[in-house]
């Protein structure tokens, strides 16, 4: 028996409910390569922009396609690293509130709002929300909080916008559960083709990660801002001290990144304690060479050479010294912009995803030093000694 067409396109904008469950389970399921490739480009975007592109179409072909793409493109991400996963649900997330408010629209489509909230099992009547469904699916937004919200009589009584956001929480929670998937759990038949996804959007990853780094070398060197962390290793060095492996491999690959030459660094170096000309170079060259990147944010602070001042692994997205500069460019670029927000309201929510139908080319996991799927350590390139 065929599928209704709108109870298909329901199910298709909104694939982790029961309805599309009840689709994908009452027929025979055939994954093709179209299936695949949107699968591989759904987490793709996720990953990298925050953002999958909705889809708006009567062709039913099409409509199986973008459905069956979904727990495909779970498998997928299920093998990269919870940074990547968070992206993903992000963008899953974005996907859910474009359709909800769609860009041009001058208002929401609140009786979709209310289908996908009966769809997610959230108790409610109209926009009046039971505090127990609240509470399951409270939105990060500041002004979402429960003490700012109307109560009265074990509901909370809340405009169309916080609706919206309740439900594209409660979505959240659905896309969350059950990943990652292990991979004993994938049907036998499709592991070979989810390996090859995974390693498509390893190569996209790749490239964005190196462009990135790029980008953030030449606002670097255009700003003269120098993370101070990276700044301290070189006052430690012309002061004297010897300093530790970890110090000199992380500011000789920061220090190459940006531009400086071997004679820049060597000239750094020869104010530390039994600095030899021959090995230093030889050290220097090796890194250069191999084109490490410098340690993430995370490394530093472990190996203690993290700064207060730095103000990474907090608010900002800045993972790597790398990044400082280029940060501070962007964020002293776009002052005065207000926080914005748009169709969702004007604050800022407390997790990184972003508003309706928004992308983000900001950092996607350890920008330099770090691994897509396996964290790697940054030390252990040859030791830059005096």
């Amino acid at each position: 028996m065929e599928v209704p067409l709108e109870k298909l396109k329901f199910a298709m904008r909104y694939p982790f409910t029961r309805a599309a469950k009840e689709i994908m389970s009452s027929r025979a399921v055939k994954i093709d390569f179209r299936v695949m490739e949107r699968a591989t480009k759904r987490v793709a975007d996720g990953i990298l922009r925050e953002s999958i592109p909705v889809l708006e179409t009567s062709d039913r072909s099409l409509l199986e396609a973008e459905l069956l793409s979904y727990p495909i493109a779970r498998m997928i991400v299920s093998s990269f690293d919870s940074p990547f996963r968070h992206r993903y649900i992000n963008g899953e997330v974005n996907r859910v509130r474009t359709y909800l408010f769609p860009p041009g629209a001058s208002e929401p489509d609140m009786a979709e709002a209310e289908s996908l909230a009966d769809e997610l099992g959230i108790e409610h009547s109209g926009t009046v929300v039971s505090l127990r469904s609240y509470l399951l699916s409270i939105p990060k937004d500041l002004d979402c909080r429960l003490i700012l919200q109307r109560v009265h009589d074990g509901n909370v009584i809340l405009d169309d916008r916080k609706f919206l956001l309740v439900a594209g929480e409660a979505s959240r929670n659905l896309v969350e559960t059950g990943l990652p998937i292990m991979p004993d759990s994938i049907p036998a038949e499709l592991k070979k083709d989810v390996q090859t996804a995974i390693k498509d959007v390893e190569v996209q990853l790749k490239g964005m990660q190196e462009a990135q780094q790029q980008r953030a070398a030449i606002a670097a060197r255009a700003s003269g801002v120098m993370a101070p962390c990276m700044t301290k290793i070189i006052e430690r060095a012309r002061a004297g001290e010897n300093l530790p492996h970890f110090a000199r491999v992380a500011i000789a690959t920061y220090l190459f990144k940006i531009g400086k030459s071997i004679e820049d660094i060597m000239e750094i170096f020869s104010h530390t304690p039994n600095f030899n000309d021959k090995t230093t170079r030889y050290q220097l060259e090796f890194i250069q060479k191999k084109g490490y990147s410098p340690p993430s944010c995370q490394n530093m602070d472990t190996y203690g050479l993290r700064l207060p001042e730095c103000k990474c692994l907090g608010v900002t997205k800045v993972k790597n010294p790398m990044q400082y500069g280029f940060k501070r460019t962007s964020r002293s670029a776009s002052k005065g912009e207000g926080e914005g927000g748009g169709k969702w309201g004007g604050r800022r929510t407390r997790s990184s995803g972003s508003y309706v139908g928004g992308s983000s080319s900001d950092s996607y996991g350890d920008t330099g030093g770090g691994g897509m799927r396996r964290r790697r350590g940054s030390g252990g390139f040859g030791e830059v000694d005096g």
